[in-house]
């Protein structure tokens, strides 16, 4: 494939359970102190999860929508496969300090699946 043709959009990750422990207990704390009808089932979904996507956006200029809308389709997969698996997902969005990323400021998705 053609390097001058690819678009770089994001980083992908994706950890099991023992990988991820300490991303899904920083998760479960900002659940706890949030206000909201489903906090209870976000927590309850985090703590039966079994694996962890994350994606870390890398903007490069780009505008956020058009970029997001590239993203999306990612998660649009992600929860098509975990229905079909009867698999359950929560989504979380928080941003990274620039200085982490050399291509700049970067946004993190991530998604937990549980069985």
């Amino acid at each position: 494939m053609d390097s001058s043709l690819v678009d770089l959009y994001g980083l992908i990750q994706i950890d099991l359970l023992d990988e991820c422990n300490e991303e899904i207990a920083e998760l479960k704390e900002d659940v706890e102190e949030a206000r909201g009808s489903r906090r209870a089932e976000v927590i309850k979904t985090l703590d039966e999860s079994r694996t962890m996507v994350a994606v870390q956006v890398l903007w490069q200029g780009r505008e956020t929508e058009p970029t997001l809308l590239k993203i999306d389709a990612l998660w649009i997969g992600c929860f098509l496969i975990a229905r079909v698996c009867s698999t359950r997902m929560v989504r979380a969005t928080t941003t990274v300090p620039a200085s982490s990323w050399k291509s700049g400021d970067c946004t993190e998705h991530i998604a937990t699946g549980s069985r």
